[in-house]
């Protein structure tokens, strides 16, 4: 494709700046894509997937021949889910036979008379649709109004006396055998998923042993002293329950705002460099701003299409709003960062407290040890009750809540200090 005109209206193109696809498609291929190692083991089917960049020999994953087993590489929440997939397909396959006797009963003349259900469609044979109807004059409830929805319109009459019409199935309803046949559908669903949450948790353990993360290593604690900054401090503490040293101590801090302003200048740094010709020196102010007025005669000067024109009117200032940030002229993005970068200036001077600290240990034998030795009842933990823990298990006169972490890049460290009434808070909303 990228040969043909159609794909790439730029093949033939002397500027040297024009985009490039055969690039393009290999960074989507070699970066943005998953890629395994290929190495003599491949045909034992070792599934160890590359880093995005790796410039070592890899190969795309199949979409036909990679096992469920190597989905792990993705991380358990993913190997759990398309196991979980799998299994309630076949689970729902078996629920579907066991309900098939009910099937054929409803779609028999024994249920709905001569010919039974052959003139509905193809879909609504098997359900309890009755079309074995007779008029019968209606002594009660038989208000108009009651039968103008659906098909339901065409079951009232009115004869020329004034009497009233309606129409009576003549079908036999539910009976015990076709109540029996469902309660065994539902009895088999109920213990299949019982059974598939056990079998997840099983599961979940073995996806999370065969691959070895930062988790493994580390512990969280949740209610550090607000002045706790000195890391030196934190590794001191837990080294006493390892035979071998604390790795790295991070302090969190509630600079929520402080991170968010430095993201946002990043990201608008970012746009600019792509825009710019390469090795600008974006710390560079003079040359920065030779080089967007630079731009600026160059975009004024070049020739715009029709297509683009409307593009440029109906699009480009929606995804020029937040969240997007998208299409921002060079003069804009200079505007941007300079206004972030006096926004980071300025929330530096704040005072932030300790709201989490993670602790990564040598060995995983380090993080249990950490774990068994503070471990704390609730009460105990929200009492402060000192006297349930040993002298040695208190920093600093303090009960540590003390939990295993999320994933390194499941982390959201812009909202770690989110209170637990406003989480439930936005989860009802979302919910509703």
């Amino acid at each position: 494709l990228v040969k043909r005109k159609f794909y790439n209206p730029q093949r033939d193109s002397t500027d040297p700046n024009k985009p490039d696809l055969t690039k393009a498609w290999a960074y989507y291929e070699h970066v943005t894509l998953a890629r395994r190692f290929v190495t003599d083991q491949t045909a034992e089917n070792t599934f160890e997937r590359a880093e995005p960049g790796e410039t070592a020999d890899t190969e795309l994953f199949s979409w036909w021949k990679t096992p469920e087993s190597a989905l792990n590489e993705w991380g358990v929440g993913v190997g759990a889910y398309f196991s979980s997939v799998r299994i309630m397909s076949l689970i729902l396959l078996v629920a579907g036979l066991i309900s098939l006797p009910n099937v054929l009963y409803y779609r028999s003349e024994a249920y709905n008379g001569p010919g039974g259900q052959s003139n509905l469609g193809f879909l609504l044979q098997g359900t309890t649709i009755c079309t074995n109807r007779e008029w019968v004059e209606c002594q009660e409830g038989c208000e108009r109004s009651s039968y103008r929805i659906g098909s339901s319109q065409d079951r009232w009459a009115e004869g020329l006396d004034g009497t009233t019409y309606v129409q009576r199935t003549l079908c036999v309803g539910a009976e015990m055998a076709q109540g029996m046949w469902n309660y065994g559908a539902l009895l088999f669903m109920t213990m299949s998923v019982i059974l598939l949450s056990w079998y997840q948790r099983k599961r979940e353990i073995r996806f999370d042993e065969d691959k070895s993360t930062s988790t493994d290593y580390s512990i969280k604690i949740c209610n550090p002293p607000p002045d706790a900054y000195d890391p030196d401090k934190w590794r001191d503490f837990f080294e006493q329950f390892s035979e071998k040293q604390v790795t790295v101590v991070t302090v969190a801090v509630n600079n929520e705002d402080l991170l968010f302003a430095l993201v946002m200048r990043r990201i608008f740094r970012n746009k600019l460099r792509q825009l710019l010709p390469q090795g600008t020196d974006l710390d560079n102010a003079a040359e920065v701003s030779r080089e967007v007025d630079a731009h600026i005669v160059l975009r004024e000067s070049r020739e715009r299409g029709c297509f683009e024109k409307l593009f440029a009117c109906l699009v480009v200032p929606i995804l020029r709003l937040p969240p997007f940030h998208m299409f921002h002229d060079a003069e804009t993005l200079l505007s941007k960062i300079d206004h972030w970068t006096k926004k980071a200036k300025e929330l530096q001077k704040n005072h932030y407290d300790v709201t989490n600290v993670f602790v990564t240990f040598e060995t995983e034998e380090g993080q249990r040890s950490a774990l068994a030795a503070l471990r704390v009842g609730a009460l105990d933990l929200a009492r402060q009750n000192t006297s349930a823990m040993a002298p040695t298990a208190l920093f600093q006169g303090r009960v540590l809540k003390v939990v295993v972490p999320a994933e390194p890049n499941a982390i959201r460290w812009q909202q770690m200090t989110i209170s637990t009434a406003r989480k439930y808070l936005q989860r009802l909303v979302t919910f509703v």
